[in-house]
This record gives C-alpha cells, sequence and structure tokens, in this order.
C-alpha cells in the first residue's frame, strides 16, 4: 500500500504557485530597475568627468614635457555629440575632424559617442604653458539627464571635480 501512495504522490509546482512566484518577481523588478538605471546614468558621468580630468593633467604634463603650449580643445553638445582633443598648439584643434583633417588633434581624441548619454555644456580651449601651468582659470561642466558635476581648472594647472549631487561643492 505504500508503494502505491509515493507512485500518486504529485512533483513540482501548482499554478498558483507559479503565479505568486512571477507576481513576487514582478514587484522585486519595478523596485530593482529604476534605482539600477540612476546607477549607471552616475557611472557614466563619472566616467566621463575622470576621462576629461585625465587629460587635463595630461596636456599639463604634456606641455612641460616637450616644454610648449599643449591645448585642451573642447567642442560642447548634448548626448554624445560633444569632443575634446588636445594639441601642441596655442590655438587649439578642431576635435570633429578625422585624424587626416587639417586641424586636427595630434595628441589625443575624445568623441563624447564613448560616453553615452552625458553632455558637456561648454566650448572653449585651456592651453598648458609648460612655465606657468594653466594660462586662465576655468572650469568645464558635465552633465546627464539627471545628474552634472564641474571640473574646475585653477591657474596652476590643477583640476578638481565638484558640484552637483556625486560630489562636495564647489
Amino acid at each position: 500500500m505504500s508503494a502505491s501512495l509515493d507512485e500518486t504522490r504529485q512533483h513540482g509546482f501548482s499554478l498558483i504557485e507559479l503565479i505568486i512566484t512571477i507576481t513576487l518577481i514582478g514587484i522585486l523588478a519595478s523596485v530593482a530597475v529604476p534605482s539600477y538605471r540612476d546607477t549607471v546614468e552616475k557611472n557614466r558621468l563619472n566616467a566621463a568627468l575622470q576621462s576629461l580630468k585625465g587629460d587635463l593633467q595630461l596636456a599639463r604634463s604634456e606641455s612641460i614635457k616637450r616644454s610648449s603650449v599643449v591645448t585642451l580643445s573642447t567642442s560642447s553638445g548634448a548626448s554624445g555629440s560633444w569632443c575634446y582633443g588636445l594639441t601642441e598648439s596655442s590655438t587649439g584643434c578642431d576635435c570633429s575632424q578625422p585624424s587626416s583633417g587639417s586641424n586636427f588633434c595630434e595628441i589625443r581624441r575624445v568623441l563624447g559617442s564613448d560616453h553615452e548619454s552625458t553632455s558637456l555644456t561648454s566650448s572653449m580651449n585651456i592651453s598648458f604653458d609648460s612655465r606657468r601651468s594653466a594660462t586662465t582659470a576655468t572650469s568645464l561642466g558635465v552633465t546627464s539627464a539627471n545628474h552634472s558635476a564641474q571640473i574646475n581648472v585653477n591657474s596652476a594647472g590643477l583640476s578638481r571635480v565638484c558640484g552637483g549631487d556625486l560630489y562636495a561643492a564647489c
């Protein structure tokens, strides 16, 4: 008799258990997805800021190494249509030019499409002299859909990321 009971026993999930499980997964996903999207957005903004800050430091060190003026040229734009580049020239370069163009950025060129969903708020040239560092103090703003921050460059050529809800106030 015990053998027949084991044979009739059902294994697996009932339909009600499956519906409850799927409902719980749906509720958890609806809570987690917005938080995940915000985290991804913050990380993309941070990556763009750190890339720009690193290249400002590169421009400063290249000007000392080459004993000449090195300029970081930016071109503003939204959602990846911006760019910046480094050149050994006091007049700057056109970062939208390919490497074969007449006014291309021969040291380095970075396209905003490398940093998806971010925008650069201003177009400018920041020149670094091997003796005086940055020729002028300035700031560059980088934004995403819900967050923003800026990079301040002082007259000594040192850069600092600040502002917004990701960094300390400027």
